[in-house]
């Protein structure tokens, strides 16, 4: 991100937010980030290199099926992104609708398990799934609904923090 309005505008959410921010436990933040016009208000930390990735989604919204979290994090990521071969607009429709429902069918297919995850020192359900390179974590705490996904990253001994001062870590 280098236009400074979208810079300002994601400092401007970050600091607007009114829930805690949460964060992997003893990893590095590569980046805090909110959009002040997300209808639930959420934000994001990150955590990775180009090797691995954890990212932390927090929204002051209920959680109202903790494996539908785990399963709507995972459909986007399992999604088939590589280029459409078809030329004509109704087999790209086709193609694009025959990717969507084999995601659907993978993250169906997606066991889901509970797991406690430390949430500042406090032993929290969460629900878990693990898709190959892909695991999502959903779970609720302190009046927030707790999204987290790892991409080649090791999901064992997961703990969560707040963040202290989250405009820190937002992009300058």
């Amino acid at each position: 991100m280098s236009d400074p309005a979208d810079i300002a505008a994601v400092r401007a959410g970050v600091a607007a937010l009114t829930h805690p921010v949460y964060a992997v436990a003893g990893l590095p933040i590569h980046a805090i980030g909110a959009d002040p016009r997300s209808v639930n208000n959420g934000a994001f930390a990150q955590h990775g290199t180009s090797a691995w990735q954890i990212t932390v989604q927090t929204a002051p919204v209920p959680l109202e099926d903790a494996a539908d979290g785990v399963r709507g994090s995972l459909l986007p990521l399992l999604l088939d992104q590589s280029p459409m071969t078809s030329t004509s607009e109704a087999e790209l429709r086709a193609q694009l609708v025959a990717r969507h429902q084999a995601a659907d069918r993978a993250v169906a297919a997606i066991p889901v398990a509970v797991r406690i995850v430390q949430v500042d020192g406090v032993g929290v359900e969460f629900a878990f799934g693990d898709a190959g390179e892909w695991w999502a974590a959903a779970g609720h705490h302190a009046g927030v609904r707790l999204i987290v996904w790892g991409h080649h990253a090791p999901s064992d001994d997961l703990a969560l923090v707040s963040v202290a001062d989250p405009v820190a870590h937002a992009p300058s």
